[in-house]
């Protein structure tokens, strides 16, 4: 079980009504709206917890995370990991205790983010429950890569272009195109 709540989400993606606009070779602004809806569909169905790119961040978010105590590391579910802001413990009387971050380093790449004590430490002792540990950190592309970005255009004008399934046959939910795209920045995948 993953305990772990969006906090606050950049208002400005890297992926535009106006690049989509220009994509679709659109001029109105009739459908401006539902391209905007099409933009946040796109980053979900690709980021977040659930999205297929497994646990990456497209632009820069904050999210709180709870789990149970660390033994050695504690591994974030969310990559890339940009900071640490703050950090807290239920000890053993079962009281909320602040945890001094500059005590603790996070390592983060595009797959994997953790924090680990720095020398010295360790983790203090902790109440034996699911939420013990809360985690406040910040995750997300600083510059979300340019594959992803153009994957995010190809699904909107997908989806833009095909707004219901009109065929019997079967009908591909996302470009061949996008979902190279996409494969190239998949958490665990080898292309061939």
């Amino acid at each position: 079980m993953i305990l772990l709540t969006l906090i606050s989400s950049s208002e400005k993606k890297s992926v535009t009504v106006a690049e989509c606009k220009k994509d679709l070779r659109l001029q109105h602004s009739i459908d401006d709206e539902y391209i905007s809806g099409l933009i946040d569909a796109a980053y979900a169905y690709l980021g977040g917890v659930n999205g297929v790119l497994g646990g990456k961040v497209l632009d820069t978010e904050s999210w709180q995370y709870k789990t149970l105590q660390p033994s050695s590391i504690a591994i974030l579910p969310l990559t890339p990991a940009q900071e640490l802001t703050s950090m807290s413990y239920y000890d053993l009387d079962n009281s909320v205790q602040q945890i001094d971050i500059s005590d603790y380093t996070l390592y983060s790449d595009e797959d994997c983010a953790y924090i680990e004590p720095n020398p010295n430490i360790s983790w203090p002792a902790m109440f034996d429950r699911i939420d013990a540990l809360t985690i406040n950190f910040v995750a997300g592309f600083t510059s979300t890569p340019d594959n992803l970005n153009k994957a995010i255009r190809f699904i909107v004008a997908h989806w833009f272009e095909n707004r219901t399934v009109t065929s019997d046959r079967p009908v591909n939910e996302i470009p061949m195109a996008a979902e190279s795209l996409i494969n190239i920045s998949r958490k665990g995948w080898v292309s061939a």
